[in-house]
């Protein structure tokens, strides 16, 4: 994890004071650290992407749908009446 250098010396520093106050804490890390490896995370620790990209993705249909719309009467010349099923009527002058 790369860290904003301030954020990593403070980590630093806690880490110096806790191994000062306990020696054998960097070998029960160790231990730890062997018996976890290529162990998967539990559930509730794994951290994913998709609600944001559901989001975007949501966003992103929703702007579409948006300009479809609107370009459809655009192109249809802003229709002043419309039939039965929402069709546009057009009125013979003759």
């Amino acid at each position: 994890m790369i860290l904003p250098r301030r954020q990593q010396a403070v980590l630093d520093q806690m880490e110096r004071v806790l191994g000062a106050a306990d020696p054998k804490l960097w070998s029960s890390y160790a231990a730890f650290a062997r018996k976890a490896q290529g162990a998967p995370f539990p559930e509730a620790e794994v951290i994913t992407g998709r609600p944001v990209r559901f989001v975007a993705l949501a966003l992103i249909i929703l702007l579409a749908v948006g300009f479809l719309v609107f370009g459809v009467g655009v192109l249809h010349g802003g229709c002043s009446s419309t039939g039965v099923h929402g069709g546009c009527i057009m009125s013979h002058n003759g």
